[in-house]
């Protein structure tokens, strides 16, 4: 049996410091606090003037300034809280500056004394001044009392009155103390006609005119007892702002003999207003009116921002300013809720249903006789058709005085949404066309391009998504002609080691003839193709193109994926029915994969060219970033034309022969590979001995000055 290794004499001294520093730390924790050192900081001499009001606001407390000769400047608590008014001796002169109130606090709240100045011999006291502050008990108030400047010019004499222990006596204190009781009255006073934000308003009065903010955060106008119209938020934002925010220029001495007229009265959500008058226009600036805001000094604003609010239903049709109509600040959309918002659309007319919110998504409550259905839905497809809606535009209809109107009370469609704020909306329209809809019992509106659907059913919410594809599945795509347009080009790459490479058309520029942005377009539109309508009828219509899909093969997906592109924005993919799509994929599924620019990079990377036109041929060289002749004399016109052909266009390419006779013929050098001819002719260019042609679009290019020589090339 093998012995059991006897440790070695520094494993044992080792083991014994380790024991004897546990035992240590554990007593030492348990040792009492014992006396501290006071740290003392030696690198500033400096006090609080007022450490009172380190951590108080300026909300409730009156600063007064009074300055060596005149009467004091009281900043005094307003009657809108938080808020405080300018009071020069026993007379206001109206709302304090909220930042000048800020200012003032800040000022006095970290002001510090320089250094102690028991020694002065003459500190002038009174001579620079007061500052008083009042602050509810059990602060109290605090007074001080400045002097003169200091020989030095290091800062001025003062005493704090009744402040707390350890700040009596004689202090030089900062400077910038003596230049708050030097400032001028005005300066303290708000130059702004409503010393609010937009934000606290909730409601507006305007004469027979009410704008209130709901519950749904939608503000709604209302003439006296009139039906209510929704406005535009961002509209009566921006309307609120430019009101608050209107600089009263000049000030004017406020009249008591003349009480003017009722303008306007915001409210806010705590229960404050804030009321304006007119006096009418300014003296001496007609383009300005005269107001007033309550007790203090009037000011003119602009007369613009007087004018009357633009809204439906006011009494002589009376137009904001710069003829804005009474429609200018009506919400544009149809149903202005925001989707998150929305937990419920009742269907009233044509069929009665509801579309609920349920554990996240959406389910369809319907009574069919004695029996009530509930079928869960696709949320997508309910975002896509509520999306639908709050995004259709709706103007304020001009309706003739002869027109018979409408008949509300039997609509086509009626629908009633409920949002999360318990609000409700009321939508009736009248199909049309043209298509009308009012907002509960507000204003006839006109929908300029009516969405696809407005009554709902089952089916409406049927899963439309045609395509699921994956950019970064595809291995292969191509377009071909169809039988309803053969002179489509047939047009293929593949994905190959992270590049795609180009199989056809034959191309002199190979590979890089293909329009890299143009690819990714049109996979990204193909990754998520969604149905805007069925188009049962459409099963035989001749397909324009077919665009072929290879991709990776999964269980259960066929690896090729076909899209036949009907006329009418109407695609068949395999799988589906027809549908027709919205236009912007329509677009993308009909461009082409070749680069824009038929010429460019090939006049860029040429080495040499040929040109032949009205039967002369000029050989070119690259001489700096022009052309010039082969024998070294300059071609000012030549190069000019090639620089304009360098900047034209395509609108496409064409598998067919082209409409006009050849103009002119260009022979490429290119800097490696074989030499290749270009030929070229009014709106088109094709490459020597191919079927296919660029299109031209029309004026791509500058304008070419006329001549006898010219090419016909536009």
């Amino acid at each position: 049996m093998t012995g059991v290794p006897r440790p070695t004499s520094t494993t044992v001294v080792l083991a014994v410091v380790a024991a004897v520093s546990t035992t240590w730390a554990h007593l030492d924790a348990r040792r009492g606090e014992g006396e501290r050192a006071t740290l003392v900081s030696t690198r500033s001499a400096a006090w609080r003037v007022l450490p009172e009001l380190a951590h108080l606001g300026a909300t409730g407390a009156t600063v007064e300034l009074w300055p060596s000769r005149g009467d004091p400047v009281r900043l005094v608590p307003g009657p809108v809280p938080g808020g405080h008014q300018v009071w020069v001796g026993d007379q206001v002169l109206g709302p304090a500056d909220p930042e000048a109130i800020e200012g003032v606090w800040d000022s006095l709240r970290m002001a510090t004394t320089v250094r102690a100045a028991s020694e002065a011999q003459d500190p002038g006291l009174g001579d620079g001044g007061r500052i008083v502050v009042t602050l509810p008990e059990p602060v109290g108030v605090r007074t001080l009392v400045l002097g003169r400047p200091t020989v030095d010019e290091t800062g001025i004499y003062g005493v704090v009155e009744g402040g707390a222990e350890g700040t009596e006596g004689l202090w030089v204190l900062e400077r910038e103390m003596s230049a708050l009781v030097q400032q001028a009255p005005e300066a303290w006073l708000a130059r702004r006609a409503v010393v609010a934000e937009p934000a606290q308003v909730s409601r507006v009065l305007e004469g027979e005119l009410t704008v209130e903010r709901g519950l749904d955060d939608l503000w709604r106008a209302r003439v006296a007892d009139g039906p209510a119209a929704i406005l535009d938020r961002v509209a009566v934002r921006t309307r609120l702002d430019r009101l608050v925010s209107a600089r009263l220029d000049p000030l004017v001495t406020a009249r008591p003999d003349d009480p003017g007229e009722p303008w306007i009265t915001l409210e806010g959500s705590d229960g404050v207003d804030w009321s304006l008058r007119r006096h009418g226009p300014c003296p001496g600036r007609p383009q300005r009116v005269l107001v007033d805001r309550g007790p203090g000094r009037w000011g003119c604003i602009d007369a613009a921002v007087t004018a009357p609010w633009p809204v439906p239903g006011r009494a002589g049709g009376r137009q904001g300013h710069q003829g804005e109509s009474p429609g200018a600040l009506l919400d544009p959309r149809l149903l202005p809720h925001a989707y998150g918002r929305v937990l419920r659309i009742e269907q009233r007319v044509p069929q009665a249903r509801v579309l609920q919110r349920h554990g996240g998504g959406w389910r369809i409550e319907e009574s069919k006789g004695d029996r009530e259905t509930q079928l869960s839905v696709d949320e997508p497809e309910v975002f896509a058709w509520y999306d639908a809606l709050h995004d259709a535009e709706v103007t304020l209809e001009a309706v003739a005085e002869d027109a018979p109107a409408p008949e509300w009370s039997t609509p086509d469609v009626e629908l009633l949404v409920v949002t999360d704020s318990t609000a409700t909306l009321r939508l009736r329209c009248i199909l049309g066309p043209p298509m009308r809809c009012r907002r509960d019992d507000g204003p006839v509106l006109h929908v300029r391009r009516p969405p696809p659907a407005l009554a709902f059913d089952a089916d409406t919410f049927a899963e439309r998504r045609l395509t699921a594809l994956r950019s970064e599945d595809v291995r292969a795509i191509e377009i071909l002609a169809g039988p309803a347009d053969p002179q489509v080009l047939r047009q293929s790459a593949h994905f190959d080691l992270g590049v795609w490479r180009m199989d056809a058309p034959v191309h002199p520029e190979g590979d890089a003839a293909l329009d890299g942005m143009a690819l990714e377009r049109l996979l990204g539109v193909l990754g998520g193709l969604r149905a805007q309508a069925w188009v049962d009828d459409a099963a035989d219509v001749a397909a324009r193109r077919r665009i072929r899909v290879e991709r990776v093969p999964r269980r259960g997906q066929d690896p090729v994926l076909e899209i036949d592109v009907l006329p009418d924005c109407v695609v068949r993919v395999t799988g589906h029915r027809p549908a027709r799509l919205p236009e912007g994929p329509c677009e993308t599924l009909g461009q082409d994969l070749l680069v824009q620019w038929p010429l460019q990079r090939l006049l860029d990377l040429a080495r040499g060219l040929e040109l032949s036109r009205g039967g002369e041929t000029i050989a070119l060289s690259r001489k700096g970033d022009a052309w010039a002749r082969l024998d070294g004399g300059p071609a000012p016109e030549v190069s000019a034309w090639l620089d304009r052909m360098h900047a034209r266009t395509a609108s496409g390419v064409r598998r067919a022969e082209p409409p006009v006779s050849v103009a002119w013929r260009l022979r490429v050098l290119p800097g490696q590979g074989t030499a290749f001819v270009v030929d070229g002719g009014r709106g088109w260019v094709r490459f020597e001995g191919e079927d296919w042609h660029y299109r031209l679009d029309e004026g791509s290019g500058p304008d070419e000055p006329a001549g006898p020589d010219e090419l016909d090339d536009r």
